[in-house]
């Protein structure tokens, strides 16, 4: 036995203590701080000086990324690059197996590591338990909790109850992947509906505006045809505004049983072209079991111009760039002589780039 090695090998967990950890795991995709909770949590059940999360290991190209929660920041979540794993014997072991370290290596060949040199003893970590966690879409996520030598050893306790912790924390990795992908795609979506000029305006059951996106927010300054009246969405004209209300009612009482969504034109002062508004009801609310119905006006300017990324018309029409370009033009109704002079290319030109875009 290692000198400052509890005897009793680590201390089991009990019901509460197990219940506790469960919340603080399940929460950490979910809350804002979440993460650092359950670290925090996770190290001051084993007596750890620090626990680590690594979410990408250091590559030559990326510097990685690793969480720590640590006794000497109390409250606090660092993220920082993950080299400091280089070299690391934890990185090698094998998947989903909860190791000691450095359970059954001497003390002298252990000091005498590079990585116990250069990465442990300058934090004054000495004893480490961990394990490698694989998740479903095969990313590892090495997972440390580190105690100095004065703490002493982690045991064969603490060992049992890590391995009973670890297919939560698989669990809730999983869960925070699927939550990340999801607002990845949501940011793409916006990014996209963006860039065509489309404005979003989302009523609540009782008709009010409960959010916009910044296209609708510009809509809505012009008050060209379309107005905020307190929290409520009015067209200027009392016949548009009729078929508006009459439009948003039927979506969010279910009274349009067309599967088709339902679209109307709001004319516009100003004289230009009106705005179309498409109506679409949100989904019932399955899992709360009170019935929250909702509905989503997308408002476009079919005047407006549309500011898709070149690259991506490229790729999706099989163009030139110089195509691509006069296409995006062309499409904003810009003339294809004023296109051509934008471009800095002759009308001859343009026009046999029109001829390969058709």
């Amino acid at each position: 036995m290692r000198a400052g090695q509890p005897p009793s090998g680590g201390r089991e967990l009990s019901l509460d203590e197990f219940g506790e950890l469960l919340s603080r795991i399940y929460c950490a995709p979910v809350e804002p701080r979440g993460w650092l909770h359950c670290l925090e949590a996770l190290r001051a059940h084993f007596t750890a000086r620090t626990v680590t999360l690594f979410i990408r290991l250091a590559s030559d190209s990326d510097p990685g990324l690793m969480l720590t929660a640590a006794k000497a920041f109390p409250n606090e979540l660092r993220a920082g690059p993950s080299r400091v794993a280089a070299g690391s014997p934890l990185t090698a072991l094998p998947p989903d197996r909860v190791t000691i370290h450095p359970d059954g290596t001497p003390d002298d060949e252990w000091r005498a590591s590079a990585f116990y040199r250069e990465q442990c003893r300058p934090f004054g970590m000495f004893h480490f338990m961990g394990a490698n966690i694989r998740v479903r879409a095969d990313a590892v996520y090495p997972f440390w909790l580190g105690r100095s030598e004065k703490d002493g050893p982690f045991g064969d306790g603490d060992r049992a109850a890590c391995a009973s912790l670890l297919p939560h924390l698989r669990r809730a990795l999983e869960l925070q992947l699927g939550l990340e992908r999801d607002r990845s795609l949501g940011r793409l979506h916006g990014q996209a509906v963006a860039d065509l000029m489309i404005g979003i305006i989302v009523l609540g059951d009782r008709g009010r505006v409960c959010e916009r996106n910044a296209v609708a927010d510009g809509i809505l300054r012009l008050r060209d045809g379309l107005r905020l009246a307190g929290d409520r969405l009015e067209a200027a004209s009392p016949r548009d505004d009729a078929r508006l209300q009459q439009m948003i009612r039927e979506q969010l009482t279910g009274e349009s049983r067309s599967i088709v969504p339902a679209a109307i034109s709001v004319g516009r002062p100003s004289g230009r072209s009106s705005w179309s508004v498409l109506a679409q009801p949100i989904g019932r609310d399955e899992w709360s079991g009170v019935d929250q119905p909702a509905v989503a006006l997308f408002v476009r300017d079919v005047e407006g111009s549309t500011n898709p990324h070149a690259e991506l018309v490229q790729q999706l029409f099989e163009l030139t760039q110089r195509e691509a370009l006069l296409a995006i033009h062309l499409a904003n109704g810009v003339p294809i002589e004023d296109a051509a002079h934008t471009l800095g290319i002759q009308l001859t030109t343009a026009r046999a780039h029109l001829r390969a875009i058709f």
